[in-house]
């Protein structure tokens, strides 16, 4: 099953915040997610 990755307009000012190679591999990531959603995603602690 595919999922749809949609971003908030916050998530996309942040994302084109990074430098090109974070952004590269954060959204290789969420691209990742799109067929399997259980990834290597772990929760945050501490964020507030």
């Amino acid at each position: 099953m595919q999922y749809s990755v949609q971003f908030k307009p916050r998530a996309m000012k942040d994302i084109a915040a990074l430098s090109q190679e974070n952004r590269r591999r954060i959204l290789a990531k969420i691209e990742g997610l799109q067929d399997n959603l259980a990834g290597d995603v772990k929760r945050l602690t501490n964020f507030t």
